[in-house]
């Protein structure tokens, strides 16, 4: 019992993200040109609380969120993508956007009740089968704050 507790706890630990602002002192400095600034926010939902969010810009990581973390990032003007993923799980959640010069973009990651539907009735075979065949996939989604999807 206790190697099984050891290793519980190890498990917790290996999914934990960061779980404040990573660089929120980028807000204060200027948008250099041609270039356009992302805030992407995890909320603070108990569903897949101890699982760590990978956020990647443009097949870049740039941050691994845990609960209410955060992180502030540059990207060219232009076509940009983000996605997000679970190192523990199959799939990814991708969103496109085109960026102006100078512009700051909001984005909140969050729990996607979807995929513990999946997974309970399927398992991870379910996960897998439904990653090869869709982009909104995996157990988190991103999205431009404040749309409410």
């Amino acid at each position: 019992m206790k190697h099984i507790l050891t290793l519980f706890a190890v498990l917790l630990l290996t999914a934990c993200g960061t779980t404040g602002p990573v660089n929120l002192g980028k807000l204060n400095e200027p948008i250099p040109a041609d270039k356009a600034r992302i805030v992407v926010e995890r909320d603070n939902s108990l569903l897949y609380l101890a699982a760590a969010v990978d956020v990647r810009s443009n097949g870049s990581k740039i941050a691994s969120l845990g609960r209410g973390g955060s992180v502030v990032h540059d990207v060219s003007k232009g076509k940009n993508t983000l996605s997000v993923s679970t190192p523990t799980a199959f799939g990814q959640f991708v969103v496109n956007f085109n960026a102006k010069a100078g512009e700051t973009y909001n984005f909140q990651v969050t729990p996607r009740g979807g995929a513990l539907v999946t997974g309970s009735a399927w398992g991870m075979a379910g996960d897998a089968i439904n990653a090869s065949v869709s982009e909104q996939s995996g157990y988190f989604k991103i999205e431009p704050k404040g749309t409410g999807e």
